[in-house]
């Protein structure tokens, strides 16, 4: 009887493990930022401060990255703080990267990622108040130590609306 559950577990269960496997151009693209801390320092379109640190990390034995984001945690002002958490993981029915990242402030914002080469594009679903507006977070990579983080809005590869531009860099 355990043995034929243990066939039918693997029977149901080893093509689902097959299926959540990164894409290797997903796995390649995520590399250089993996096991390191990355940060930069800016301002907002509108003037306010940016300052965020980002670590990269494998999960599930490279078939998940997860991403953990210091950064602003006040709302009345500028204090750093552990902001967000995420994951990205490949969705085999839908043959897309997802990725989720949960804040401090209770959101959860979902969305798509995409990868051309070493560059890595979120596209989401971003709340203003006034309504719903999409948004893509850019990773550019510019080499091993330096990427370009563009947030904005990116439409059929022109970006419409750019709301912030710093240099994202390999802290040592």
């Amino acid at each position: 009887m355990i043995k034929k559950l243990l066939s039918l577990t693997v029977f149901f269960f080893l093509p689902l493990a097959g299926s959540a496997q990164l894409p290797a151009e997903v796995k390649e693209a995520f590399e250089p930022l993996m096991n390191h801390m990355w940060q930069g320092a800016g301002e907002w379109g509108d003037g306010t401060v940016f300052k965020q640190e980002q670590e990269y990390r494998w999960g599930l034995n490279g078939e998940m990255i997860h991403v953990r984001t210091w950064g602003n945690v006040s709302q009345k002002g500028f204090e750093m703080g552990l902001r967000n958490e995420g994951i990205r993981v490949w969705d085999a029915s839908s043959g897309t990267v997802l990725f989720w990242e949960y804040d401090v402030f209770g959101g959860i914002t979902p969305g798509v990622v995409q990868v051309e080469g070493l560059d890595i594009y979120y596209y989401y679903d971003y709340d203003t108040g006034n309504g719903t507006m999409k948004l893509c977070d850019a990773w550019i990579h510019e080499d091993e130590t330096t990427y370009l983080f563009r947030v904005g809005v990116y439409n059929e590869d022109n970006w419409e609306q750019v709301f912030l531009e710093v240099k994202m860099s390999r802290k040592s």
